[in-house]
């Protein structure tokens, strides 16, 4: 089954358009993040995630958000899953930490949708894929296929 609920919606202010956190915090499922470039004003798809507990994970994304600042102390290129350089470095086992204060510093309206009612990694892949999604690493750094 195919779903596209809005979970979570910021404006270019970074205020709280909408809201369903607390709808989706048990919830199992693929979600979908998209932002607006600050500079271009484009709309990407920037993330994409499964979960078995959705509400729990974008919450927790969100607080990285708002309450991390971008660091610059990683030690290790964050290349997505397309083996593209995304212009930062993170540590290992704090990719979140690393990586949604960057999306912060380069994105606004950003909004997490809800996307697919079970949580499959070949749903993840296949909607990544298909937006050309510029921070998705299905879940664990670029390694090319043998």
């Amino acid at each position: 089954m195919k779903s596209d609920k809005t979970i979570y919606e910021e404006n270019e202010n970074g205020e709280v358009v909408v809201s369903n956190l607390e709808n989706f915090m048990s919830a199992e499922g693929v979600w979908v993040l998209y932002g607006k470039n600050k500079e271009t004003g484009e709309e990407k798809l920037l993330n994409v995630g499964k979960s078995k507990k959705i509400g729990q994970e974008i919450l927790y994304d969100i607080a990285c958000l708002h309450f991390l600042k971008v660091r610059t102390d990683g030690d290790k290129d964050y290349i997505n899953q397309f083996n593209k350089d995304c212009g930062f470095k993170c540590k290992s086992k704090q990719t979140q930490e690393y990586l949604y204060p960057i999306i912060a510093s380069r994105y606004s309206s950003l909004r997490f949708v809800y996307a697919y009612d079970k949580s499959d990694g070949n749903k993840e892949k296949e909607l990544a894929e298909k937006g050309d999604s510029v921070f998705w690493r299905n879940g664990r750094p670029y390694k090319k296929s043998t």
